[in-house]
């Protein structure tokens, strides 16, 4: 499950549900 960060910008900006923009915050935030 482990994405690149560059997945995760791109669900958050998708506008997914807050689960996954929380989600890959998070992920962001602990690979920054």
């Amino acid at each position: 499950m482990a994405r690149p960060r560059e997945h995760s910008a791109d669900l958050s900006r998708s506008g997914a549900s807050s689960g996954l923009t929380a989600f890959g915050a998070l992920g962001m935030g602990m690979e920054e």
